[in-house]
């Protein structure tokens, strides 16, 4: 689908002198003009059809078939999954472009790859709306705006970036740039699209709060919005007293909408809006996928293949993975991941679930798809800041779990070499619900003492050399999943600081930093068992030289209070577990898409 496009916007608001105006529609000669409108946002990276993800070949089909006047998306699409990972976002960006988009606007995770990157995908495959991002100059990085002819009348579509939600992007994604006001912008760019003749304005954008965003805003119709992952189909009053609607369509490529829009040109107003949301069963039910995008797709497919089999860097040791051993205790590739997270994030502790993890590393060659292998889910790395007796609570916590699962697998054993067989041995000794929650950790030096009561077993936490202070704020790494893992409330209860790129991403960084990076990555031991337990573990007080207060965290007690109980996880145990029981460790790729709510919730089913 082509498009004429008008103009990129300054920040100073002025219009291109060479860009003619598109003469109005006139009211009297003009019936109401119905509008259709195919929308997604928050894809994450799926990208074709299965029992919970529509696909880019029937967002092609319902375009085509509805007969739509604009296919958009806002955002957070070309980040996610690995198949859209493995190439920058270019994997995406051409099944967009095939699947018939007329544009889409910037995510906070698209701008993962950077701003060259995003310039680079924006002029090959289709605009990448944000003309509020700007340079040191104030110059738009991003198109700002585009045209289209439809049903008679012009339609003008603009995107911007909501500026409150740049902490969310990866702090070294800038480059130079940054964002302006997003109201601001918007109220400029729909003024100047008005006066350039168009009958619809349209805005796609990314935002934390798109109903406010709408009600402060002037000649807008139409947001189409993301971030929230959630539903809207609202019509409101924006700034002038004027309907305008707002919309949303969830996430992870559930479902597309199909907006049915109303225009009447004698009141220059949207009369009428509703949106359908199309999922995967009905759009399969009820359409028939584009045969060129799917033949795309397996086009794609291939060639991310040999991607996945390129060698992108050397290991001198081997990282062995088995599905009981990074839930019984410390790794290497345990160790490996977590320190990629602070590698990544500058973090004083690192942490990661063990369901987190399904798979090793070789010694020598190390392939992009041993990579994907590690951390198949998409999960990003994040940051939160817990206080040091948040800390300690979370690791008694872990380490109850990690002992548990040391005694499931011990029982399982002996019943195994008794002539037990292997369903018998887990029947009777099962792994725990929350099995893969215990952590694998870096960045700490932690002594424990097994025998001691739950709540008292750890004896001391040192970070950066120093023992940890129970009021003082540490920031922690880990993964999406694992940040909102309730059993950990600790760390599910403190926001996000701040959000970078996936699991993968950073894994694979730490590997490109050549073979002494990944020595010392493995190096020394985070756990060890105390040679005398004090009477009494107590967390350090902290210093009166004081740390600010953080707004996220409330408890800041000296002493650490541990639940009675362990919370659950929603983290189900393997049928079998361990090597020596027969367990095959790690899911395939295609077992990723079980519908589990707390998969859907999270991003990853751990």
């Amino acid at each position: 689908m082509k498009f004429k496009k008008l103009f990129s916007l300054l920040l100073a608001g002025v219009m291109a002198a060479s860009v003619a105006a598109v003469p109005a529609v006139s009211a009297e000669d003009t019936a109401p003009v119905e509008l259709t409108v195919v929308t997604t946002n928050d894809i994450h990276g799926y990208y074709t059809n299965t029992s919970s993800t529509l696909g880019m070949e029937y967002v092609a089909a319902i375009a085509q078939a509805e007969g739509a006047d604009l296919v958009l998306d806002a955002g957070d699409t070309l980040h996610g999954q690995s198949f859209a990972t493995v190439t920058q976002g270019e994997s995406m960006a051409r099944l967009m472009q095939a699947a018939g988009y007329d544009a889409m606007t910037m995510g906070n995770h698209d701008l993962n790859y950077g701003v060259v990157r995003l310039q680079q995908l924006s002029e090959d495959y289709l605009p990448i709306l944000t003309g509020n991002l700007v340079d040191q100059n104030g110059d738009s990085a991003l198109p700002g705006s585009i045209t289209k002819e439809a049903e008679g009348i012009t339609l003008g579509v603009f995107g911007v970036y909501d500026d409150s939600l740049i902490s969310s992007a990866d702090a070294n994604a800038l480059e130079g740039h940054t964002v302006t006001d997003a109201v601001a912008y918007a109220n400029q760019t729909a003024q100047a699209l008005t006066d350039a003749g168009c009958d619809v304005v349209v805005c796609l954008t990314h935002s934390a709060d798109p109903i406010a965003f709408a009600q402060q805003t002037s000649n807008i119709d139409l947001v189409v919005s993301g971030h929230q992952h959630l539903e809207y189909r609202t019509l409101l009053d924006n700034a002038q007293g004027k309907n305008v609607f707002v919309t949303q369509n969830g996430y992870y490529f559930w479902q597309a909408g199909l907006i049915s829009l109303t225009y009447d040109p004698a009141t220059d107003e949207i009369t009428q809006a509703d949106l359908e949301y199309i999922n995967a069963q009905q759009a399969a039910a009820e359409y028939t996928p584009d045969e060129t995008v799917s033949a795309l797709i397996d086009t794609i497919t291939q060639e991310n293949s040999a991607i996945l089999n390129t060698v992108i860097g050397t290991s001198p040791v081997e990282m062995p993975y088995a599905w009981e051993d990074v839930r019984r205790g410390e790794t290497d590739i345990g160790q490996f991941v977590t320190a990629s997270y602070l590698e990544a994030t500058g973090a004083d502790l690192a942490i990661e679930n063990a369901g987190g993890i399904r798979s090793g590393l070789p010694q020598g060659d190390v392939l992009y798809g041993n990579i994907i292998s590690i951390s198949p889910y998409g999960n990003l790395v994040v940051t939160k800041q817990l206080t040091g007796a948040e800390i300690w609570e979370m690791l008694e916590i872990s380490l109850d779990i990690t002992l548990r699962n040391q005694a499931a697998y011990e029982g399982q054993l002996g019943m195994l070499q008794q002539g037990s067989s292997a369903q018998d041995a887990q029947l009777a000794y099962p792994f725990p619900e929350e099995s893969g929650s215990a952590l694998q950790v870096s960045g700490a030096e932690i002594t424990y003492d097994p025998e001691a009561e739950y709540g008292s077993r750890i004896q001391s936490v040192t970070i950066g050399g120093t023992a940890i202070q129970s009021g003082r704020y540490y920031t922690v790494a880990g993964n999406s999943y694992l940040a909102t893992d309730d059993t950990y409330p600790m760390l599910a209860n403190a926001a996000v600081e701040h959000e970078y790129g996936t699991c993968e991403e950073a894994i694979r960084d730490l590997l490109l930093q050549g073979e002494d990076a990944v020595r010392a990555a493995v190096e020394g031991s985070v756990w060890s068992v105390a040679s005398a337990q004090p009477e009494e573990p107590v967390v350090p007080e902290t210093p009166d030289t004081g740390s600010e207060e953080q707004p996220n965290s409330t408890d800041t007690t000296d002493t650490p209070v541990v639940p009675e109980e362990v919370p659950p996880t929603g983290d189900t145990a393997a049928p079998l577990a361990g090597t020596a029981l027969l367990l095959v460790s790690g899911p395939g790729l295609g077992v990723l898409l079980v519908l589990r709510r707390r998969c859907r919730k999270t991003g990853g089913c751990q």
